[in-house]
């Protein structure tokens, strides 16, 4: 098996390395370079995520993994791309949340308001990455206080579930998140217009 990584070529033995032992040394290698994973090209194949999963699952019928990669700001592209569509989708979706907090939540309910947790600490995780990189992005307006905001909020959701309050827990989603969701999607969209490479979008 040939791996194709930053203009270098890395030969394993399909039979004797594990697919743990691959990913190791294309971590390295992206780490010393300072680049970011974007995808592995497997067989001409592209692998966006569960690339040990992949590997392990297909190590016997390996050929060529080309290993593509991208700098900090093509990264944060990305992480701001995906943002804005994360942002879009769920909006309408935490207004709707909220609504089934106050007439009752079901076991779905209590699923969604899980995925809007993770979703929320994603998203604190992407205004900071910004934070740490406004000299690429000087028309990025979100500052770390958003990020603030919102882990208020999980804690003031947190003390709701603790006390079974579901009227609070909507009450906390539709006055404190949505708003901020809303503002960071306007912050989200005005930075890709203006920082994106057009060609990045695609």
């Amino acid at each position: 098996m040939e791996v194709k990584i930053l203009g270098q070529s890395i030969f394993f033995n399909n039979q004797s390395t594990s697919a743990q032992k691959i990913i190791e040394v294309i971590n390295q290698l992206i780490r010393d370079s300072g680049l970011f994973l974007s995808c592995l090209k497997v067989n001409g194949k592209d692998i966006y995520n569960d690339f040990e999963f992949y590997i392990e699952e297909h190590l016997n019928t390996i050929q060529v993994i080309e290993v593509e990669v991208k700098n900090r700001k093509e990264w944060l592209d990305d992480m701001l791309l995906s943002g804005a569509r994360y942002l879009e989708r769920s909006i309408p979706a935490v207004q709707q949340l909220a609504d089934r907090f106050y007439q009752g939540p079901s076991a779905g309910t209590w699923t969604q308001f899980a995925q809007l947790l993770e979703g929320v600490e994603w998203l604190v995780q992407l205004i900071h990455g910004m934070e740490q990189n406004k000299l690429l992005y000087p028309g990025w307006g979100t500052n770390i206080t958003v990020a603030a905001s919102f882990k208020e909020a999980l804690d003031n959701l947190a003390e709701a579930m603790e006390n079974s309050d579901t009227i609070l827990i909507a009450d906390i989603i539709n006055y404190e998140i949505m708003p901020l969701l809303e503002s960071l999607m306007v912050d989200v969209q005005k930075t890709i217009d203006s920082e994106v490479k057009r060609n990045d979008l695609n």
